[in-house]
């Protein structure tokens, strides 16, 4: 599952919450005092509980708007806060070598620019600081080419998602596989915690650690291997690993014996496929809808070019107009300064009594015109 819900009016799913738990759970030895980076924090539920196990401060950062809104509501507060920013440009929101603890849990399949995104945490963490990152086992879950989880970019392989890491971080310092378990566990009666039937998702924080849990070994091949786990995590520091070095923390969730009866994993397995189909169907229709508003946007701006073509060659006729305008008022003045100029040429020829006596002429020849009228 992509993104667990907390609004209240939410059913609890305890598989999800140990699935998710577990994950965080890895990181809880190296993060007591520490300032805390958790990328792709989602909702925010493991800054908060990477704050409850003593983090001096978490800061979540996640691409998702609606994600770090949500965060903040129901985990925010004192010293946790998110922000949203996507994998590549970290730099852009912190200094560099400002971080104690940096963990990112499946987060890697969604980033465009895999090696950017190491290279920034890399250079976030301080000195002798503790990275933890995650990666989904997807081929487990979608054996062939065509099939995928419509929000990852891509699918790695274990040796795939080491190789990656390591030639940016450098080696390991300790590499873990994820996967379901079973067993037995010695539960006080009715003490344990469980659903309350009204708090939602939000009632999985409600953790109660174990001091006495014992593993045993694993029936022959039956145990994590890199191509059936659930998920890989790889370990960056130079101190000693947290937890007992085999094991780095888990989720337990208690069921009853129905459970064999039932097959809780088995019946996840088909709601996990369900969930995944309708997130395709979902990014399809995003896509389809982005497609429609797109051609709408292009269509509109392949009228707006049209419009603006028409009103260029109107203003270009409109200026042509003007300019043969003033190219034939310039002729009109021109031709009357050479009339202008020609009488002043004929009139300085005429001797100037001459020219009063013919002007004399002239005006009573008009004068008697108009009276024969």
């Amino acid at each position: 599952m992509e993104r667990l819900n907390f609004d209240e009016n939410t059913q609890y799913d305890g598989l999800e919450a140990a699935i998710h738990i577990a994950r965080y759970s890895f990181a809880q030895p190296y993060c007591a005092a520490k300032r805390v980076l958790d990328v792709a924090c989602g909702e925010g539920y493991g800054s908060r509980l990477l704050a409850d196990w003593g983090a001096s401060e978490v800061v979540g950062v996640d691409i998702s708007a609606d994600a770090v809104h949500s965060a903040q509501r129901h985990f925010g507060g004192g010293n946790v806060s998110f922000i949203q920013s996507e994998g590549e440009t970290l730099l852009e929101k912190f200094e560099p070598e400002s971080f104690d603890l940096i963990v990112s849990f499946e987060t890697i399949e969604h980033v465009g620019d895999p090696v950017k995104f190491l290279t920034n945490v890399k250079r976030l963490l301080k000195p002798g600081g503790v990275i933890a990152i995650s990666c989904p086992n997807d081929w487990w879950y979608f054996p062939t080419e065509e099939e995928r989880n419509p929000y990852h970019l891509r699918k790695y392989t274990f040796d795939e998602f080491k190789g990656l890491t390591e030639g940016v971080l450098g080696q390991g310092k300790g590499w873990f596989l994820g996967g379901p378990m079973t067993g037995f566990l010695n539960l006080r009666l009715q003490q344990y915690p469980a659903d309350d039937g009204k708090s939602g998702q939000r009632q999985m924080l409600n953790l109660v650690p174990l001091l006495a849990a014992q593993l045993v070994p694993s029936d022959h091949n039956a145990g994590p291997q890199p191509g059936n786990a659930s998920y890989f995590v790889g370990i960056w520091t130079q101190g000693e690993l947290g937890g007992q070095g085999i094991s780095a923390g888990g989720a337990i969730l208690p069921l009853s014996m129905d459970s064999f009866r039932t097959g809780i994993f088995r019946g996840h397995l088909p709601s996990v496929k369900e969930a995944l189909e309708a997130l395709r169907a979902e990014h399809q229709a995003e896509t389809e809808a982005g497609r429609i508003e797109w051609e709408r946007k292009a269509h509109a701006f392949e009228l707006r070019l049209e419009a603006l073509s028409l009103e260029l060659q109107l203003t270009r006729e409109q200026l042509a107009d003007r300019v043969h305008r003033l190219a034939v008022s310039e002729q009109a003045q021109a031709s009357m300064a050479w009339s202008a100029a020609r009488y002043e040429r004929i009139s300085g020829m005429v001797p100037e009594g001459l020219r009063r006596f013919l002007m004399s002429l002239y005006r009573r020849f008009r004068k008697s015109g108009r009276g024969d009228r």
